[in-house]
């Protein structure tokens, strides 16, 4: 999937470097640390999901592969919970 929107019923507030998401459908809470936040920027910028761990490392002391591990496994976790959805659908 090249892109992936936040789903309307998602709310998300910063918080001191962290967010938190709130599906307002069902309820569900979701804490992100300070990568997790920049992920969730990328994401409401519309960055391509390709892109998003080559960004990951000019932000973080990360390698490109740790990057991609961390993202996909975040975005995976996201999708699953309906806070995020493909936006090719």
């Amino acid at each position: 999937m090249d892109r992936v929107t936040i789903k309307p019923t998602t709310l998300s507030r910063e918080l001191e470097g962290e967010t938190v998401l709130v599906d307002i459908d069902s309820g569900t809470y979701f804490g992100l640390d300070e990568v997790g936040t920049v992920i969730w920027r990328l994401i409401g910028e519309n960055v391509p999901t390709t892109d998003i761990p080559a960004r990951l490392t000019e932000e973080f002391d990360v390698d490109e592969h740790t990057a991609r591990t961390d993202f996909e496994a975040l975005l995976a976790e996201l999708l699953s919970k309906g806070l995020v959805e493909d936006a090719g659908r």
